[in-house]
């Protein structure tokens, strides 16, 4: 499951290209519908694929009496790591090494 949850990272990644680069125009795709695909129905496919399987192994370890606390836990650690941190490593990549900003993005399709 985590391959699949991969996979469709990668795909929302190269519909995100097709929508910076404005290959949608050629292709007669609305400029709305790849948004959401790549965004938020990608998003939420990749990390439900992620996830499941973790969680399904941590209910099967995790203690009586103590399991909605530490799914909690494990549940806030992932929501940050597969989400914000995520986010702000690749902001990070790419200005610092890409040189790649809001205001300069030259470089992307090079990158």
């Amino acid at each position: 499951m985590y391959g699949i949850g991969q996979a469709i990272y990668v795909f929302a990644g190269m519909v995100g290209i097709v929508l910076v680069s404005g290959a949608y125009e050629y292709l007669h795709i609305p400029k709305l519908f790849l948004f959401l695909l790549c965004g938020a129905f990608a998003g939420t496919l990749e990390g439900s694929f992620i996830g499941f399987p973790t969680y399904i192994i941590f209910m099967k370890l995790i203690p009586i009496g103590i399991e909605g606390t530490i799914m909690c836990i494990y549940t806030t650690y992932t929501g940050l790591c597969n989400v914000m941190f995520r986010e702000y490593m690749g902001i990070f990549v790419n200005d610092a090494f890409l040189n790649l900003t809001n205001e300069n993005m030259d470089n992307y399709l090079r990158a």
